[in-house]
């Protein structure tokens, strides 16, 4: 059997693309996002990798989920940090919680009900994309939006001395979490859930940014 892994990649891949493709993601990857396009993007992000962490925290001792609840990088306070930076204090009142971002957060908290393995695909979903494509948004997004270093913490793990080593770390930890799931089909198609409330995320971030 192939490893967790390299099923969730092969399943949500097309997904993947289509994410890329659209909304606000696409704007953002093609340097025409502007600064409160962005900031309402990371607004509409934070509450579902809140609801991760909670759950990856509040699970840390379960077999499984030891593996993959890694505090270095969690990603909430670098959020909160940024949005402090890019948007001011007011952050909270000035960026609206979107329908669709909190949709994507409550199928994370519930994800960490039960046997808990759902989370696995979000803890794929979120931080392996964080580690492998961070690095190049970073530069696209200093680039485009002018962003100075403290915007941009989302992206610094500064307690992670080799991020490529980390990674692959991580991809392994992946796999050994799914040796614990009862059902492995559970988690793959949460992944690709998960890769389709961000696609929505996305989408309503657009029409929202659009509206302001």
């Amino acid at each position: 059997m192939e490893n967790l892994a390299d099923l969730l990649r092969d399943r949500t891949q097309p997904l993947h693309t289509q994410a890329e493709r659209t909304g606000i993601v696409r704007d953002i990857l093609t340097g025409r996002v502007d600064r409160n396009g962005y900031a309402l993007f990371l607004r509409n992000l934070l509450p579902a990798y809140e609801a991760l962490e909670a759950g990856l925290s509040r699970n840390c001792d379960r077999r499984g989920i030891d593996v993959i609840a890694v505090p270095e990088i969690y990603r909430a306070g670098t959020l909160i940090s940024d949005l402090n930076a890019i948007a001011g204090s007011t952050w909270l009142q000035s960026l609206p919680l979107l329908p669709a971002g909190e949709r994507y957060a409550r199928r994370v908290d519930r994800a960490a009900d039960g046997d808990t393995a759902r989370l696995i695909a979000h803890a794929y979903t979120r931080y392996l994309g964080d580690l492998n494509g961070g690095q190049a948004l970073r530069r696209v997004l200093a680039r485009s939006l002018d962003l100075e270093p403290r915007m941009l913490t989302f992206y610094d793990f500064p307690e992670i001395d080799d991020l490529k080593s980390f990674t692959a770390d991580y991809r392994d930890a992946i796999d050994r979490a799914g040796t614990s799931a009862a059902d492995a089909s559970t988690v793959i198609e949460e992944a690709a859930a998960a890769f389709q409330y961000n696609i929505d995320v996305s989408i309503a971030v657009k029409a929202a940014a659009a509206r302001q």
